[in-house]
């Protein structure tokens, strides 16, 4: 019997995976109980995915590290509920606990939302089942004593309900909250909440926990875990003594502070703080990026676009800015939409390395020495790289990849091509550019990282002499929400290489720029 079947026959559906990335068409949602699908299921694959919470009646607590697991003790020592023993798997770095679903109540994924660290699988998503391979070497498999043949899943008890999925509202049969708080007045409330308790001296985690509660109980509908994480993050920068700034994303009356010496002391220190920025291999761009970039940089939170005809390099262009945010201690995560893994990455190595890029591709002239003295070089990097290995193609795709690298330590994040990502409900190109464009440039906001889009510009102002920001495809969107549109013309044969002209059309934090870049084509380098 083969160990799909064995799921199978527990009642689990199940579906093949690579390394974490599902390989059926559909995904989880090909997830099942019927032994013949297996002779199905396309080849070669290196494990099987659990369909989590209504699929199966289980959901699992994803403990990504030992921090994770003793955040998790104690909040079960908090609720006096003893250690609850369960079916658990050992995964690369922590573990997986899995449960039974609460009867009438229905668990959904989120990351973060328990405590640091803890993520929750329900509907909608998915775990990878020992005796699985990682991706990263080794495979899953069940503690010592804890498989589901050795112990029954625990029930869920009450208070972890309450954490994963809200207290339950009267459908279930549970008090009705009587002081429900509507659109508008959300974040102003849970901010005003969150600067109560840290004048009361609550830390941040405990600051963070009693939000997320009130947020489930109380907000109709709820905030996102993000914007809660956000209120929290902002009201932590101050002591208990200070008084806390109340900042909000929705239309309230705003709270004002008197600028006086102290607000302006407070001002002069956040300046004196590092610039959290990532560096800029060509000078002229760089020293264009003041306000939060310092001149050193693009910011954390700014969304960037840059705008090039179609062969004009942009892909190039955001790979050389990629392998310097690498070579200064940035890790990256490249979504191509476009391009395949081992294309990028032959890309990359050439450029971080130096090496003749004829050494690193396919046909007679590979030599396996150039390839793999390149791949140490990026390995010893102090930043690192993260490329798709399989097709993105969706919105969708997109979001789901920032906040679970985010988890990662990711903080800049490159697009390539953003008219390629495909949005269920757009009918235009302009709705689902316009769609695309918001949902990124909140990301960047929402999660302080470095967006870099990269977009294709109408045809006819790519066959014009003089580009602009507002030639770019898909309507005024990508415009409108950028921080800078960077623009790059075709390219023109030269000695050694080819010159392009890059022109900075818009820059919310400082000067405009123009500067020439040189590709030089043994390397794929871009200097200028």
């Amino acid at each position: 019997m083969t160990e799909a079947e064995r799921y199978m026959k527990r009642g689990w559906p199940v579906f093949p995976v690579r390394g974490k990335i599902p390989i059926t068409a559909h995904g989880v949602l090909d997830a099942t109980t019927d032994v013949e699908a297996e002779a199905t299921w396309p080849t070669p694959s290196t494990g099987l995915g659990l369909a989590t919470g209504e699929p199966s009646g289980v959901w699992v607590l994803d403990l990504d590290s030992a921090d994770a697991m003793r955040a998790f003790i104690a909040l079960q020592d908090k609720h006096e509920t003893g250690r609850i023993r369960t079916v658990a798997a050992k995964t690369k770095r922590g573990h997986h606990l899995y449960f039974r679903m609460p009867p009438g109540r229905d668990i959904r994924n989120s990351a973060g939302k328990v405590g640091p660290g803890i993520d929750v699988r329900g509907t909608g998503g998915y775990v990878v089942l020992p005796p699985s391979a990682h991706p990263d070497g080794g495979v899953y498999e069940w503690a010592g004593g804890r498989s589901p043949d050795d112990i029954q899943l625990a029930v869920t008890p009450r208070w972890l309900v309450d954490l994963v999925c809200g207290r339950a509202d009267t459908r279930t049969n549970a008090p009705a909250i009587g002081d429900a708080i509507g659109e508008g007045g959300r974040n102003a409330t849970l901010t005003s909440l969150a600067g109560t308790l840290r004048r009361r001296g609550m830390s941040e985690e405990a600051i963070a926990a009693a939000l997320h509660v009130e947020n489930e109980a109380r907000c109709v509908p709820p905030l996102s875990v993000g914007e809660v994480d956000g209120i929290v993050a902002s009201v932590a920068r101050y002591t208990p003594s200070d008084p806390v700034v109340i900042v909000t994303g929705e239309r309230t009356e705003p709270t004002m502070e008197l600028i006086d010496g102290a607000v302006l002391d407070r001002m002069r220190d956040e300046k004196l703080k590092p610039v959290s920025a990532v560096s800029l291999p060509w000078p002229k761009w760089r020293d264009a990026c003041r306000g939060a970039g310092g001149g050193e940089g693009l910011a954390h939170g700014w969304h960037v676009i840059v705008g090039a005809p179609s062969a004009a390099g942009k892909s190039l262009f955001a790979t050389n800015f990629a392998a310097h945010a690498v070579r200064t201690g940035e890790h990256v995560c490249m979504i191509s939409l476009e391009m395949s893994q081992i294309e990028i990455m032959t890309r990359m190595l050439a450029i971080y390395s130096g090496e003749n890029i004829r050494a690193l591709e396919h046909g007679r002239q590979f030599d396996r020495a150039v390839w793999d003295a390149a791949a140490m070089q990026l390995q010893e990097a102090p930043g690192s790289i993260r490329v798709n290995r399989y097709p993105i193609n969706g919105l969708h795709q997109i979001r789901e990849v920032f906040e679970r690298h985010i988890n990662d330590g990711c903080r800049t994040f490159v697009t390539d091509y953003l008219q390629l990502a495909w949005v269920k409900s757009a009918e235009t190109l302009n709705q689902q550019i316009t769609e695309v464009s918001h949902t990124i440039r909140g990301l960047a906001l929402e999660y302080g990282v470095l967006s870099l889009g990269l977009s294709q510009v109408n045809r006819a102002t790519s066959t014009s002499n003089e580009m602009t920001k507002e030639g770019l495809m898909g309507g005024s969107s990508l415009e409108n929400d950028a921080d800078q549109v960077v623009l790059l013309a075709k390219s023109e044969p030269t000695y050694g290489g080819y010159k392009s002209h890059v022109k900075l059309a818009k820059n919310r934090h400082g000067p405009s720029a123009e500067w020439d870049i040189i590709l030089e084509t043994k390397t794929l380098r871009m200097t200028g």
